[in-house]
């Protein structure tokens, strides 16, 4: 099945963000999908320039979600459609076998680490002078 969407490319991602350099911001955002942030971003000159230094830093995580975002689709259309098995579906089924059993004695076990390193993290806070 083709899909409809293509996966993003982050190389043109950041071709698009260098557009902010000649005053056109956020028409990387709108490439990935999040077309008011973007819009928003291009009536406000990124931010002053201060969001458009952050999406630096934030592109790969925003070309994972739309990535993930793309994939979900195709994976609830192909659901719909009985008779097929995709990658994603079989995934799943062998997923759940291959789950390790915890019996009550680990869980014990691991509840009293969590609450050792909670209580470690409180004194931790107390002597740095927090709450």
């Amino acid at each position: 099945m083709i899909s409809k969407r293509e996966k993003k490319d982050p190389i043109l991602a950041y071709a698009l963000w260098c557009l902010s350099m000649v005053g056109i911001c956020g028409v990387h955002r709108m490439y990935l999908g999040q077309t008011g942030y973007g819009l928003i971003m291009l009536f406000t000159f990124g931010f002053l320039g201060i969001g458009q230094l952050l999406d630096l830093f934030l592109i790969p995580g925003a070309i994972k979600h739309a990535n993930l975002s793309i994939i979900n689709e195709e994976a609830s259309a192909s659901d719909a459609s009985p008779g097929k098995t995709t990658s994603s579906q079989s995934l799943k089924q062998s997923s759940n076998h291959d789950l390790p059993s915890v019996d009550a004695k680990q869980d014990d076990e691991l509840e009293m680490l969590l609450s050792e390193a909670k209580e470690s993290i409180e004194l931790s806070h107390k002597a740095m002078g927090g709450e």
